[in-house]
């Protein structure tokens, strides 16, 4: 039963191998089948015939072709800013606005060295302010003029810590606005460049290269998959082994073929079996091809697993690349409208600063307090000259004043402008005047005072004493013998009493001290001092000297620290209160409040 059913596949594969054999011999060459009719020279009979196949379709045509993509500029949804688009770029409006801001003239260069001058010192922009009324200090008030000089050196320095507060403020939103101003020129011609479209272009030049690298890898993918199936399944597998094994029957068919027909040999040996030859080599034709395609199979599988998994890596690329290229066409929009934005506030900012009443015009803001500092500095200059004179007159001074603050109380004695760069002036003021305090302060712990009293009788002869008393009038001079073992002898008062005439009776005197005075220095240096800007003094309530009332102590401010070595001059009412005549007074007495120093 076995070998009939053997017989019977010999048999098939024999007349199969026929059939293979005509289909190669109509494709070989054509001397073999150069005939009319195309009909081959028959072997062994019709079974060794052949009819050869071909192709239906070209394979090339059948292969997935990629998919061209559309690139497409997607537009964002995001709606734009609708404020106002400001210029600012190199506009004449706001470059004016910057150099007035700055203190710079229209055609002045912004120099760094120069663009901050306006914010550095206050007493850089110093202007003095002379006083409004013509009456000078007294020289001799020093306690008050270094008083009063200091009170100005402190509301300066007040000034100045608001002052430096407004011009750093100031300067920092005036560098602000010039280094946006700068910026965004340089913005603009990135603008202009492409600054806000080259991510989104590049965006969108990934996508679509991502499109194509996807399609590219779906398509080879198809195309090995469809390959796969048509040309490596079992049963074209089957088909390729089946031509191999026709071509090596047909290679072992003359052994078969008349005159041999039935004496083809037999062949055995090494593990083979005792078969004609042509069956051995259509064994080994299909003993050796299964590899062959098995393996041929497996590569062009592997191939399109691999290709699958780049394909789906493709497209998981692509979706996040449309993302990133919907994200920077919006982005471009949110970075235009925050450019905007900065933009529209640096506006305002600069509007603010330097229109009139701006809250941010610290400019202005430093005006009126340039003002006070000058007003309060001036002052403080007029004292710090007078206090100096009266220093240097009555107790010989050793502190000379700086050089800058001298040429300023020059200028101001001449009435010259005093204006321009003078930094350092406020500095100079505020030393002078703490040494100058400190110094006086030291030297009056030193001083002593008393009452010096005075008879004018017994500046007289009698005869003279009756003749001055009947006019009323007496001209004195005291000499520095009146004071003995003292010096640096100075006026704090004055007050007066007579002796004689009735005891509540009230009598007038007018009294004028040395207008040309000498004067001896703690040092032990004299000198001659003018005293001219003493007027006379008056007083009211002249008693007896036995009077309860204490005598009115007068010229406190005015013969404050002058000297009385020098001429005086006294001047009586004819009459008292009481119409008592000068006749019935027996003296007149001076009492000389006295400061001075030890010899």
């Amino acid at each position: 039963m076995d070998e009939n059913n053997d017989d019977v596949k010999r048999l098939e594969r024999r007349e199969l191998l026929l059939a293979g054999a005509a289909l190669l011999a109509a494709s070989s060459t054509a001397s073999a089948f150069d005939r009319p009719e195309g009909k081959p020279k028959p072997t062994n009979g019709s079974r060794n015939s052949f009819v050869p196949k071909q192709l239906g379709e070209d394979l090339a045509s059948k292969r997935k072709k990629p998919i061209s993509p559309t690139v497409n500029e997607k537009t964002s949804e995001i709606e734009k800013d609708s404020g106002n688009k400001i210029d600012f770029g190199r506009d004449p409006t706001k470059d004016r606005q910057l150099r007035a801001y700055f203190g710079l003239e229209l055609n002045d260069k912004i120099k760094p060295e120069r663009l901050l001058d306006r914010f550095s010192k206050i007493d850089s922009q110093f202007s003095f302010i002379p006083n409004e009324w013509p009456l000078p200090f007294n020289r001799f008030h020093i306690e008050v003029l270094l008083s009063t000089a200091g009170q100005d050196i402190d509301k300066g320095l007040n000034e100045l810590s608001i002052w430096q507060e407004k011009a750093s403020l100031a300067a920092n939103l005036g560098l602000e606005m010039l280094h946006y101003l700068k910026l965004d020129e340089i913005h603009r011609a990135e603008e202009a460049a492409g600054f806000y479209d080259v991510s989104s272009e590049l965006a969108i030049s990934d996508r679509v290269s991502e499109e194509i690298t996807a399609s590219l890898s779906k398509a080879a993918y198809e195309n090995l998959d469809n390959l796969l199936k048509q040309y490596q399944s079992l049963e074209q597998i089957n088909k390729q082994l089946t031509l191999s094994q026709f071509s090596a029957w047909l290679g072992a068919l003359p052994h078969n073929a008349e005159p041999n027909v039935g004496n083809d040999l037999t062949h055995s040996g090494n593990g083979f079996d005792a078969k004609p030859t042509f069956e051995h080599m259509k064994d080994i034709a299909f003993d050796q091809g299964i590899p062959h395609h098995l393996a041929s199979q497996i590569q062009l599988a592997l191939q399109s697993d691999q290709q699958e998994f780049q394909n789906l890596a493709a497209e998981a690329r692509l979706k996040a690349k449309i993302k990133k290229e919907n994200w920077e066409l919006k982005d471009k929009e949110f970075r235009s409208q925050r450019t905007q934005i900065a933009r529209n506030l640096a506006q305002i900012k600069l509007q603010a600063a330097t229109e009139k009443g701006g809250a941010l015009n610290f400019v202005e803001q430093m005006l009126p307090i340039q003002d006070r500092f000058n007003r309060n500095l001036s002052d403080a200059v007029i004292r710090i000259d007078s206090a100096n004179q009266g220093l240097c007159d009555l107790f010989d001074f050793p502190i000379n004043i700086p050089r800058q603050l001298k040429s300023v109380i020059s200028s101001a004695r001449s009435g010259d402008n005093v204006n321009g760069a003078k930094v350092g002036l406020f500095d100079e003021a505020l030393i002078w005047v703490r040494n100058a305090q400190t110094w006086y302060e030291a030297l009056m712990q030193r001083e002593q005072s008393y009452i010096f009293s005075l008879s004018i009788r017994s500046l007289f002869a009698e005869e003279s004493w009756k003749q001055t008393l009947a006019s009323g009038n007496w001209s004195f001079e005291l000499e520095e013998d009146h004071f003995p073992e003292q010096h640096c002898i100075r006026l704090k008062g004055i007050s007066c009493s007579v002796i004689g005439g009735k005891k509540d009776d009230i009598w007038l005197a007018r009294i004028l001290p040395p207008r040309q005075a000498r004067h001896t220095t703690p040092s032990g240096k004299r000198v001659n001092l003018t005293q001219s800007h003493i007027s006379p003094i008056r007083i009211g309530r002249i008693q007896t000297r036995d009077s309860v009332r204490e005598p009115d102590v007068v010229g406190i401010m005015s013969l404050h620290n002058a000297s009385p070595i020098g001429e005086w001059d006294l001047s009586f009412s004819p009459v008292s209160r009481t119409n008592e005549h000068l006749s019935e007074l027996e003296d007149i007495v001076l009492d000389l409040h006295i400061g001075y120093f030890s010899r």
